[in-house]
């Protein structure tokens, strides 16, 4: 039960790496995907970014640097495209102990291919007000003590340079004032910035990055696989549970309303989507058909369900609502899944 209070109220201080799924092993959204706004998450979970000008993608890689990872991050660039950025966001309640220690250390492995712009550099973004990044400020050039990289590499205040293609390098970046940044007690927004993207040809890859309190980086921190995908799940859940063939005129777990009931018109019914780990907000929910589109039951039905409702612990109990008139599903008619999003 610790352990699921732990997961319920965020990364907690139980764990040393503040990041999650730094090690990339988990991509409930899509193993690729393309960014179509700032600081949009479309493949690894927990883990965004953008591109400036045309946008690259975000995908699995099976390059990594030795056996201890099987997956990392690539961001490739494009034609008409230029810097790219990948970050990750740490809800203000995990900044107290970085913030009491009053320091920070960002660890992990990187590489490029292609030729992109060699150099790259670490940014931190922290919100106005806690975990809502509406409005923010904006920490250039902080990572400037102990930064470290192996090889022929080079790192200089908060950029780092990659001499060699197809090296992976570790490296290590340290800010000794993050105490001081302001609004850091509302939360963090740690980024990498990169440039030269302009091809698909060229890329940079990501791989066991890791965030901790104080100036020393420590061996990345493995958990097990079950505790990674939880802690993901607080944010993005997608279910594979709902595509049982119900019978006649039903939907898994869907109960119709009576035509002509005073209470629900006969255009709503009603569902109970257990969550595997409380979210952490209400999220906003997509519901799909069997074939995986958006907004379907079933995928000879044409009308149009949004998923509307409130979260108790670790289950949503949600209105499906027809957009436009009474749900008549046909015999043996299923849903695919659902989506839960409660992201910062």
């Amino acid at each position: 039960m610790a352990l699921i209070g732990t997961i319920n109220s965020g990364n907690n201080l139980t764990f040393k790496n503040k990041l999650i799924n730094g090690n990339f092993d988990f991509w409930q959204r899509s193993t690729s995907g393309t960014p179509a706004a700032i600081w949009a998450y479309v493949s690894a979970d927990r883990w965004g970014g953008h591109h400036d000008g045309t946008a690259g993608t975000y995908s699995r890689s099976t390059n990594v640097p030795d056996s201890a990872s099987t997956y990392s991050m690539r961001m490739t660039g494009t034609s008409g495209g230029g810097a790219a950025y990948l970050d990750q966001r740490v809800e203000a309640s995990e900044m107290r102990e970085i913030i009491a220690k009053g320091a920070v250390t960002i660890s992990g492995w990187i590489r490029r291919v292609g030729s992109p712009t060699a150099g790259l550099s670490l940014g931190l973004i922290c919100p106005t007000a806690a975990d809502n990044y509406t409005s923010y400020s904006t920490h250039a050039n902080v990572f400037t003590v102990n930064n470290t990289i192996t090889g022929n590499a080079t790192a200089s205040a908060s950029t780092m340079s990659l001499t060699d293609n197809n090296t992976w390098y570790y490296f290590s970046m340290t800010d000794t004032s993050i105490a001081s940044r302001a609004n850091i007690a509302n939360g963090a927004q740690f980024y990498f910035a990169v440039g030269g993207l302009d091809a698909n040809t060229k890329y940079f890859e990501f791989s066991r990055i890791q965030v901790e309190a104080g100036s020393v980086a420590t061996p990345f921190e493995f958990r097990p696989p079950s505790v990674e995908l939880a802690l993901c799940q607080r944010y993005y859940e997608k279910s594979y549970s709902l595509d049982v063939n119900p019978g006649t005129n039903s939907l898994p777990g869907l109960t119709y309303a009576s035509t002509g009931s005073n209470l629900v018109p006969s255009n709503y019914g009603f569902m109970t989507m257990v969550f595997k780990v409380t979210k952490r907000s209400i999220p906003a929910m997509v519901i799909y058909s069997p074939s995986g589109t958006a907004n379907r039951v079933g995928d000879g039905d044409q009308s149009t369900y949004s998923v509307v409702g409130t979260q108790a612990v670790g289950v949503r109990s949600a209105i499906v609502q027809n957009g436009g008139g009474t749900m008549t599903p046909s015999a043996g008619m299923t849903c695919g899944h659902f989506t839960a999003d409660s992201e910062i």
